[in-house]
């Protein structure tokens, strides 16, 4: 049986839905899962992958909040890699940090970064012009967020004996998140509310999937058991 719920009202129509009323339907799909978001799994910012979605030589893609593999060139003619925490600048409402978890627009935070004609050359090293990138999210205390994230992208030799075949490599430099509202949300991100109202209804669908299949491995689980649990059984009764 479907629940009654202010939404239905709203779509019991014939006439076009209007602007203010994707923005209701919006702020209802948004109460409707309220009581849900502490009970599904949700990523965290620093889950995020940044992914390129141009051409050309790219590593794998990085998580925001992750290490990286670190191009030095201190010693003379041994270069190497190393492991390094990224220094990111954290900025925004305080109640927000990597940990905050919540719906994002995607699993992955794609760039259209590329090098550009004002690139310099320094230490072996080409700098290149960076990229902020503004996505939104629906955090677990379900509060609309919005995040603001600068890249800066760094050309770096795969083959550090003969320093050849660069590659680039994405630094987060600067995270801002802050509180909002779906208006500003649109606004921010440019995107209508009919467009944040499927996404969330696009997770809903994911969940159910996700489940099903946590179920069904589940009961897979439980049949080997209760086989082996009902041979020890009869073992035990000889």
């Amino acid at each position: 049986m479907i629940k009654g719920t202010e939404s239905l009202r709203i779509l019991a129509r014939q006439n076009v839905l209007t602007n203010t009323d994707c923005f209701n339907l919006l702020e209802e799909r948004r109460l409707l899962l309220a009581p849900h978001l502490r009970d599904m799994s949700l990523k965290a910012l620093c889950d995020l992958k940044i992914v390129g979605v141009t051409g050309g030589r790219r590593r794998r893609p990085l998580r925001m909040g992750g290490v990286a593999q670190k191009f030095t060139k201190d010693i003379p003619y041994r270069p190497y890699r190393e492991e390094c925490t990224l220094d990111i600048v954290m900025e925004g409402d305080s109640v927000f940090d990597f940990d905050t978890r919540g719906i994002f627009p995607d699993d992955d935070v794609y760039y259209h970064g590329h090098f550009k004609g004002d690139f310099i050359r320094e230490q072996g090293k080409v700098e290149a012009v960076g990229e902020v990138l503004k996505f939104w999210g629906l955090t677990r205390n379900n509060t609309w967020i919005t995040v603001e994230t600068t890249l800066r992208f760094i050309s770096q030799p795969r083959d550090l004996i003969h320093y050849a075949n660069f590659e680039m490599i994405t630094w987060v430099e600067r995270l801002v998140v802050h509180e909002s509202t779906s208006a500003e949300i649109c606004q921010f991100c440019e995107v209508t509310p009919r467009w944040l109202w499927q996404r969330l209804g696009d997770t809903v669908h994911a969940w159910v999937t996700h489940r099903n299949l946590l179920l069904s491995n589940a009961e897979t689980l439980d049949e080997t058991v209760r086989q082996e649990e009902m041979l020890v059984n009869i073992i035990a009764k000889q």
